[in-house]
């Protein structure tokens, strides 16, 4: 079994793979803020007198860590749209095609930057997003298969979920199907 693909890699799938790396640590800084905005106001309140109980004063500073929170996540997003969006305005990245053979011996891609051969042994994991395919050859660098691409993205991605489970081991699979 085999899978062959076209596909383009632009600013939107690079924005995707970012945010997927990131994605982690932005919600754990996200709560980290939540938490410190929350015990540090809500302590300020009590100590001033505002608040009955610390328990009440945590309750008054709640929305304010709420928004504290969701702040910085749409801060890190923003951030992260900025910076893929700077980074192909300057030439920094350029968008590119490649085709994509996916078969027994592992992933092959071919583009106008050159040939890549990936064993199955080399790949870390495969993580599946509802947009795309990850190919993560270390914590930051991935192969990236667009499923708005595909031709018919539900059986084509069935067909590479196949063969993802017949030659990877399942801990290093994050499969959605």
């Amino acid at each position: 079994m085999e899978y062959r693909g076209h596909f383009s890699i632009g600013q939107k799938e690079n924005f995707h793979y970012n945010y997927s790396v990131t994605q982690k640590r932005s919600i754990f800084a996200c709560v980290l803020v939540f938490v410190i905005i929350l015990l540090l106001n809500g302590f300020m309140r009590f100590s001033a007198g505002r608040a009955a109980n610390f328990g009440g004063g945590l309750l008054q500073a709640l929305p304010m860590a709420a928004v504290g929170g969701v702040a910085l996540y749409l801060f890190n997003v923003i951030m992260i749209y900025v910076r893929i969006r700077t980074m192909y305005k300057k030439n920094l990245m350029q968008p590119f095609h490649q085709d994509v053979l996916i078969d027994s011996v592992g992933l092959h891609a071919t583009s106008e930057r050159g040939t890549m051969d990936l064993p199955w042994a080399n790949i870390g994991t495969v993580q599946e997003l509802g947009n795309l395919f990850l190919f993560f050859v270390s914590n930051t660098n991935a192969y990236v298969i667009p499923k708005k691409q595909m031709k018919d993205p539900a059986a084509e991605a069935a067909t590479i979920r196949a063969i993802l489970r017949e030659h990877m081991d399942a801990s290093k699979l994050k499969l959605l199907g």
